[in-house]
């Protein structure tokens, strides 16, 4: 379900980080890049926020409802654009919670729905929605390369070294 409050969508980051992690609003909104602070702004204007879970609950009941249907009309040309307007406007956190919605979801032909949003444009939002991936990609993949546990592993193997040099 693709439940996009801010509480809601940082329970959902924190699925992928080590057992036991958890983040809150302020390290979920850390996720997004500074060039457009403006967008944290309006994320956490009360009208936004209720009308981003609207967003969510409606893209559920829809799926609900009927799984086909809904894929089509998302993939339609006239649909698209907007529904990759609407993501590109949201939080790294949020794109990536929609994103994997649509891919894990049940919904037909999510993957290639994916594929359609982030396509290149003359509005953009592909390349947004794209560049939001790879720059959470990018975060995730450096967390993991500097986790605490692989640097105490790199410390303790450097300071046997050491010692088997003396």
């Amino acid at each position: 379900m693709p439940d996009l409050d801010i509480a809601a969508v940082s329970e959902w980051i924190a699925g992928f980080g080590p057992p036991g992690a958890s983040l809150d609003a302020g390290d979920l909104r850390a996720l997004d890049p500074p060039d457009d602070p403006d967008l944290l702004a309006l994320e956490a204007d009360d009208a936004c926020e209720s009308a981003v879970q609207a967003f969510g609950a409606g893209l559920d009941r829809a799926l609900d409802y009927d799984p086909q249907r809904l894929s089509t009309t998302l993939r339609a040309e006239e649909t698209r654009p907007l529904l990759a307007g609407v993501i590109a406007r949201l939080s790294l956190a949020r794109q990536a919670r929609v994103i994997d919605w649509i891919v894990q979801s049940g919904l037909p032909n999510g993957t290639g729905l994916v594929r359609s949003l982030t396509r290149p444009g003359d509005d953009g939002t592909g390349d947004v929605i794209r560049a939001g991936m790879a720059e959470l990609y990018r975060q995730r993949l450096l967390a993991r390369i500097f986790s605490k546990g692989r640097l105490a592993t790199l410390l303790d193997a450097c300071r046997i070294s050491q010692e088997e040099l003396q």
